[in-house]
């Protein structure tokens, strides 16, 4: 979804205190944490030692959200099951639909890994379809639309005939992506 996080080299690399710091008033106010990409875990070390961090000042749930086979992330990334409430894996698949809940695609599958987890997202999420609405949030910038949440196949399309309707124009538009011009 998020295609400006897939971009890698250190001229991105942030440190982690300065990461922290910019978001421990976020954290004194969140009741959970949710962690996307990009892939997370192409930086197992630095996920690791962030969640660490994390976990040592803050009671919320944390859900991570990785496009690696959950087999694969318990073999080569098993701390994870220590440091995360929740976590949603699978690669993104268009093709299998949008239904059930928290996910891009109904291939991806949820594993509840601790008790935070299972009370915050709850017994039976597997079959939990979306709800009739569901909610994104939108920044609008001086030329830009950022979105957070998982959209409907279809919604960026909707958004990009919206803002050409208002005068933007459209610049790209593809499945996980929308950039618009005034």
């Amino acid at each position: 979804m998020s295609r400006d996080t897939w971009t890698r080299g250190p001229e991105h690399a942030v440190d982690l205190n300065l990461l922290l710091e910019r978001i421990r008033p976020w954290l004194r106010q969140a009741d959970g944490l949710t962690i996307t990409g990009g892939e997370p875990l192409d930086q197992p070390t630095a996920l690791k030692l962030f969640l660490e961090r994390v976990r040592s000042e803050f009671d919320g749930d944390i859900l991570v959200y990785s496009g690696y086979a959950w087999e694969r992330i318990v073999i080569d990334h098993g701390w994870v099951q220590g440091l995360v409430d929740a976590c949603i894996s699978e690669p993104f698949d268009a093709l299998t639909g949008s239904s059930r809940i928290w996910r891009g695609s109904d291939n991806q599958r949820v594993h509840l890994l601790t008790e935070l987890g299972r009370s915050r997202l709850g017994e039976g999420v597997d079959e939990r379809p979306w709800p009739a609405t569901r909610g994104l949030d939108l920044c609008v910038g001086e030329n830009e639309v950022w979105m957070a949440g998982i959209p409907r196949p279809g919604d960026l399309e909707r958004l990009r005939l919206a803002l050409m309707r208002r005068g933007f124009e459209s610049v790209t538009s593809s499945a996980s992506s929308l950039e618009c011009r005034a």
